[in-house]
């Protein structure tokens, strides 16, 4: 009664390395499959909500690292195809556009979607496995805290593209001071800080993205700050290792 999500998709696991050596499969869950239910949906009245990315967006000479007044918005090309996985969500989204099949999807641009649950896949429990850690600011995506925010959304029937990102950054580096300091004190952090260029050349996804449209309809105060949201999510991880 309310309709479809889609959070399928491929490259994940390990990482999106994966795409380059199996083009097909990429093209097929992430563009020619997600546009043939989009089409199944347009038919039967229902609602489509597709779970994007937001990481074809990096810092370049408009948007730069530390400044935090020049952010990618929603109607802001992507300049960051870096690799097959981001090409074709990029082509997805072309497509959606000019067909006119958008006006039926909201489509949530998440970066770096984390929960609180500490697993070997998920974010947190990644950087807590490797021995060195790449660090940088970007805008963040913490479920426990946006996914009330997209059911709201959802309910309502909006659509478009959404950057489904909090206010503000977040490196790796602060998400594990954030656990070093609130769950587990005894964990050691080892980051190198990259720059601008660096990230970039490495293909790695970092930007500012501004949730204009999710602000726009909720008001700046109900967006949580990625700093706070990440506080609140480290005293979940602590509670439940308590119980």
């Amino acid at each position: 009664t309310v309709g479809v999500i889609i959070a399928a998709g491929v490259g994940t696991r390990p990482n999106t390395k994966w795409c380059e050596d199996h083009h097909l499969e990429t093209l097929d869950a992430n563009v020619t499959c997600q546009l043939a239910i989009a089409g199944i949906c347009e038919k039967l009245g229902l609602h489509l909500t597709l779970i994007g990315t937001a990481g074809f967006y990096h810092y370049d000479d408009q948007h730069k690292l530390g400044d935090e007044k020049n952010g990618y918005v929603e109607a802001d090309k992507p300049n960051h195809e870096c690799n097959y996985y981001y090409q074709m969500r990029v082509y997805l989204e072309k497509l959606l556009n000019e067909t006119g099949a958008i006006k039926n999807i909201l489509n949530l641009r998440a970066l770096f979607p984390f929960d609180h649950k500490v697993t070997s896949s998920s974010l947190i429990g990644k950087l807590l496995k490797f021995q060195k850690i790449n660090s940088i600011k970007t805008s963040m995506t913490v479920l426990d805290d946006l996914v009330p925010l997209a059911l709201d959304m959802i309910n309502d029937h909006e659509t478009g593209h959404v950057n489904w990102v909090c206010r503000g950054t977040c490196s790796n580096g602060d998400l594990l001071r954030f656990y070093q300091k609130i769950v587990d004190s005894s964990i050691n952090i080892n980051e190198v800080q990259l720059t601008q260029q660096q990230s970039k050349e490495m293909g790695n996804s970092a930007a500012y993205i501004v949730p204009k449209r999710m602000i726009d309809k909720f008001g700046e105060e109900k967006i949580p700050l990625v700093e706070d949201s990440i506080k609140r999510l480290m005293e979940t991880i602590l509670k439940e290792k308590g119980t």
